[in-house]
């Protein structure tokens, strides 16, 4: 039997599949791809989409996102990326500000 992602029962399922010891040995991609799967829950499936195809014409930092996804699979939370539009009369403040909005980034 082939062994496949869908099949992993947990993160340690998935580094044998994977063939490497812990989660910092994998790729940016592995990192997508388990938590795309919906092991993580499915604030983190959604949020990865966010990611990998942004939302409103707008991209969130990757590199950040893999980052947060990397430290919350370690710690068994999950990743959560969301929109945040500007309503505010004095504007947003975050680094990654657009013209319309902002993406907040966390684990929880």
């Amino acid at each position: 039997m082939e062994i496949k992602i869908e099949n992993c029962k947990n993160i340690a399922d998935y580094l044998r599949l994977c063939g490497v010891h812990s989660v910092d040995e994998l790729t940016s991609e592995q990192i997508l791809a388990w938590a795309r799967s919906g092991k993580m829950g499915i604030k983190t499936k959604i949020s990865v989409d966010i990611v990998e195809h942004g939302i409103y014409g707008q991209m969130p930092d990757k590199e950040k996102a893999i980052k947060l996804l990397r430290q919350a699979i370690k710690e068994q939370k999950s990743f959560i990326c969301v929109y945040i539009e500007n309503e505010s009369c004095d504007g947003s403040h975050m680094k990654n500000e657009t013209s319309d909005g902002y993406f907040v980034m966390k684990i929880k």
